[in-house]
């Protein structure tokens, strides 16, 4: 059984402080490395920590199944209890926040550990900013869907992480609107359509425009899933002639391509 006196006796936070892209994949390469280091040393513990590590840190985001969002599923049946229960004591003095989110989202999914969840979604929110800040967008988009699932999941006992990760997400959209990557804004925005309390009228004219600047560079599945959004603002609004209009337009950008 590893413990936690296992884990501190290693310096293994550094090699992902230090890392020069702070998502998790990268940081399974690096526990790799580090446990054929170790096992040259003949420290069989510290190889299975690092193995450990390296095995948690390799899981990939699904995120179209909000139970079980990490692939392949059949590793996660590399953690028995023993070990879920030592990460269940290191997680709190995790300082990188994307190994944070990753330890506290496998005990949420594996343990149904609340405390964990809840600071699963303050992590990957932190995560999400500095992939931000490195220009990483489609990783951004990823923790914050998952920051969102977590925090949706948690239920209104906990209505302030909810908030804390819309508010994020309005300010992605503001920020990224008139770029290039359309595909993060129909993701943010469809976010917003699950929660739905948020400035619906604003919304619907943001997809219409992103809608008709997507056809003006003759991006045809852009402006088709735009209006397909802009379609669902109409409809929680209830307008349904301004439903029926992003639909229709939405089926002419098959005729225009």
């Amino acid at each position: 059984m590893l413990t936690r006196a296992d884990f501190d006796a290693l310096d293994w936070q550094k090699l992902i402080v230090d890392a020069d892209t702070p998502i998790c994949f990268h940081y399974a390469g690096l526990f790799y490395e580090q446990a054929l280091k170790v096992e040259d040393t003949g420290n069989d513990v510290g190889q299975q920590c690092y193995l450990s590590l390296a095995l948690l840190t390799s899981l990939w985001m699904r995120l179209d199944n909000w139970q079980q969002p990490f692939e392949p599923v059949e590793r996660l049946k590399g953690f028995g209890d023993d070990l879920l229960i030592t990460l269940s004591e290191i997680y709190p003095q995790i300082a990188e926040p994307e190994m944070q989110a990753r330890v506290c989202d496998v005990l949420w999914i594996q343990k149904r550990d609340f405390l964990a969840a809840k600071t699963s979604v303050s992590a990957y929110l932190k995560a999400a900013k500095i992939l931000e800040s490195n220009k990483n967008l489609l990783y951004v988009q990823e923790r914050v869907e998952r920051a969102y699932q977590v925090a949706a999941q948690l239920g209104l006992s906990n209505q302030n992480l909810l908030n804390d990760v819309l508010v994020y997400v309005e300010k992605l959209i503001e920020c990224y609107e008139g770029g290039t990557d359309s595909n993060l804004i129909i993701r943010l925005q469809t976010l917003l359509q699950h929660y739905g309390k948020v400035n619906i009228p604003k919304y619907a004219l943001l997809s219409q425009r992103q809608a008709e600047e997507a056809e003006t560079r003759e991006e045809w599945h852009v402006a088709h899933l735009q209006w397909w959004v802009g379609a669902r603002w109409h409809a929680l609004a209830h307008d349904t002639d301004g439903e029926r209009r992003c639909q229709i337009c939405a089926a002419e950008t098959f005729v225009r391509r």
